[in-house]
């Protein structure tokens, strides 16, 4: 117990002494690494993200209510959850083709905020 004290005493109150000691310092030169992203890269991950994420909430949903159609055996006319299936399939398509052209995606918000900013000024 006194030597487990006694490590992380070292480890978490005495690392400036430890890395003295180590010479863990004198072998690295400061090299910064730059972070930068820019807004269009930024945008596209957000999109691809967000057009996942509908994508796998409305792809479960409609492959049940498609199921449950196919097991019901009626006509899609006389089916009454015929508007779900159809939303959740537009959902699924849209999400789909916004993950896969988030470039075009990325271009559109661009355009449309520097119409919005032209406006505004």
């Amino acid at each position: 117990m006194i030597l487990l004290l006694l490590i992380i005493r070292v480890f978490l109150f005495k690392t400036d002494w430890l890395m003295n000691l180590l010479e863990l310092e004198k072998s690295f030169t400061q090299q910064k690494i730059d972070l930068t992203v820019s807004t269009s890269t930024t945008l596209s991950i957000i999109v691809i993200i967000i057009s996942a994420i509908t994508f796998l909430q409305s792809l479960p949903v409609l492959v049940q209510e498609l199921f449950q159609f196919f097991n019901h055996g009626e006509r899609i006319s006389n089916y009454a959850d015929t508007p779900l299936i159809i939303y959740h399939f537009i959902r699924a398509v849209a999400s789909y083709l916004a993950m896969t052209n988030s470039a075009t995606v990325v271009k559109w918000i661009n355009k449309n905020s520097t119409k919005q900013d032209i406006n505004e000024s």
